[in-house]
């Protein structure tokens, strides 16, 4: 792909600037077709891998775009960041539809319960300050 794409700009005068956003864009519209958005990067994200390359390239736009985490203030950016020290990490996973709920809907296979796209980072004390108030029922956790 990388070839390709050399191959593709590689005629073009280099002060050439419109030619090569030009050249980017023609080789962005073939790879990312209408069909990407609507079926290819719906099926890659509907995966438990937290590590596939959809997964973390969604949440490196996340971090780029300044995106917070889900019930916090604090910037992804600064959950990812491994701990000075201590064993819990500062980010941890929510499902956005519970399990005991999917589990009510017939949803009980693992892989569609913790598919990626069921996930948000959070921080760990907000995660577990939603799992507390679950047990007293104002809100359900995971």
């Amino acid at each position: 792909m990388f070839e390709q794409d050399l191959a593709r700009v590689s005629g073009l005068d280099s002060k050439d600037r419109d030619g090569f956003v030009r050249a980017l864009d023609d080789g962005l519209s073939e790879a990312l077709t209408d069909d990407y958005w609507s079926q290819t990067l719906v099926a890659a994200l509907e995966t438990q891998k937290a590590r596939s390359p959809a997964a973390l390239a969604f949440r490196a736009a996340q971090v780029v775009l300044g995106t917070r985490a889900l019930f916090s203030d604090q910037s992804l950016r600064n959950l990812f960041n491994p701990p000075a020290q201590g064993l819990r990490s500062a980010s941890e996973v929510h499902h956005l539809f519970p399990v005991a709920w999917l589990h009510s809907q017939g949803i009980r296979e693992r892989r569609l319960v913790n598919q990626v796209a069921n996930l948000a980072d959070t921080g760990w004390y907000e995660n577990s300050a939603v799992g507390r108030s679950a047990s007293t029922g104002k809100g359900e956790h995971r």
